[in-house]
């Protein structure tokens, strides 16, 4: 049956907020892996109460959670990945999506992220004039928003994959333009993609569509 993914991950506020993962299965330094922000994922204990989500991270032995959000922002599916170092001991996937079938929500072809997209779209397209951190992948999402967090005035959403880059990218752009009008005003965007053939061509594609709203800036992780 299909998972409320909204009403489950709202369930996980305040267990382990994925700070550790962050420092143990990542190395990351200390003060990075602090500023990611609660509600961004969630580590599953390995054993306790939890809904079929939660049943489904143990089952998978994939229990880092990071949940997957519509335009509006609402958590509609979750990427459960590896949560120790090094890679998976039944040697499958780092990360496994929820299938089609267990989720409510329909997302082949709608715009999805890491990340609060109409968030990001007011600090961005307002008067505020955040900077935003592009990039793709659940671990890049939270070393995006960490950096976001510690450098200050800067937002990240990423994409959930290289090949979906150039749609978020389009959809930033629709938006963009609807917020900004003719003020003239060009909003900082920084590209971080995976350094790959997948992650470079998603780059350029999406570089070339927010180049009409924005100046772009493609980074190297």
């Amino acid at each position: 049956s299909a998972i409320d993914v909204a009403a489950e991950w709202g369930s996980l506020h305040g267990w382990d907020d994925a700070r550790r993962w962050a420092q143990e299965a990542r190395g990351w330094p200390k003060s990075l892996a602090d500023a990611i922000p609660d509600g961004c994922a969630a580590v599953v204990p390995e054993r306790g109460a939890g809904g079929p989500l939660v049943a489904l991270a143990r089952h998978w032995d994939r229990r880092l959670l990071i949940p997957i959000r519509d335009r509006h922002g609402l958590a509609v599916s979750v990427s459960c990945r590896w949560h120790l170092p090094g890679a998976p001991a039944d040697g499958g996937p780092k990360a496994m999506t929820l299938p089609a079938s267990r989720i409510r929500a329909v997302l082949t072809g709608q715009v999805h992220a890491f990340g609060d997209l109409e968030y990001a779209l007011d600090l961005v397209g307002g008067p505020a004039g955040y900077t935003l951190i592009l990039g793709e992948g659940g671990p890049d999402y939270l070393a995006a928003v960490a950096l976001a967090r510690v450098h200050g005035r800067a937002i990240a959403v990423t994409a959930c994959s290289a090949q979906l880059l150039p749609m978020v990218a389009t959809y930033l752009r629709a938006q963009l333009r609807t917020r900004l009008g003719d003020s003239g005003r060009m909003p900082r965007v920084v590209l971080a993609p995976h350094r790959d053939v997948a992650g470079e061509a998603g780059a350029r594609e999406a570089e070339a569509v927010l180049a009409q709203v924005a100046q772009v800036r493609v980074a190297r992780w």
